[in-house]
């Protein structure tokens, strides 16, 4: 499947491209978000780098002051040592909360699969801390953070359907049969 997301936004199109897609090293979150806007009557970046969102935002996106049910969540990765910020990070859905009021969110490449995953909405809190490569810098830790939510700029706001209160592990084992890991810990992106 990733090979699909992938090919549907042009990544082999571009002669740089490594073609090793099925392993961890190879993101593949936004990939998902443009082939399922795309199935839609929505536009979807056709990227596979997960900032694209906000490259496009006023363009193919807007911003969200309120999230909605079904809306993107953008995360933006940050070098630890000096906040620097990278052009990385991750993107997903917006299913539903926790009890304690945390994203539960379905998207791709999340423990590098389609699953549902909780996030931290607040941007001073960190997500995930992991290594990664950041041009300047080489190979260091960074941080993901909450960067926003968004629409497709068509789309009609306040949806109507309300934020559920949701179970994250009954939400994985429906998913995939209770084949998935559920854990507290938040997602991470490589």
């Amino acid at each position: 499947m990733v090979k699909k997301y992938h090919n549907y936004c042009n990544v082999f199109d571009k002669p740089k491209t490594e073609k090793k897609i099925e392993d961890q090293e190879n993101s593949w979150c936004s990939s998902f978000v443009s082939w399922c806007l795309d199935q839609t009557d929505y536009k979807g970046a056709k990227s596979a780098g997960s900032q694209s969102v906000l490259w496009k935002e006023g363009k193919l996106f807007k911003r969200i002051e309120e999230p909605e049910f079904g809306c993107i969540v953008v995360f933006t990765n940050y070098v630890k040592s000096d906040g620097h910020q990278n052009a990385k990070g991750h993107i997903t859905f917006l299913y539903g909360r926790d009890t304690a009021g945390d994203l539960i969110c379905l998207g791709g490449n999340q423990g590098q699969r389609i699953k549902f995953s909780r996030y931290f909405e607040d941007k001073n809190k960190v997500n995930s801390t992991f290594k990664q490569r950041v041009k300047g810098y080489g190979k260091v830790l960074v941080e993901q953070k909450f960067q926003g939510f968004f629409l497709p700029k068509n789309y009609p706001e306040n949806n109507g359907k309300e934020l559920q209160i949701v179970n994250l592990k009954k939400l994985n084992d429906q998913l995939a049969g209770k084949a998935v890991k559920s854990n507290t810990e938040n997602e991470s992106t490589l």
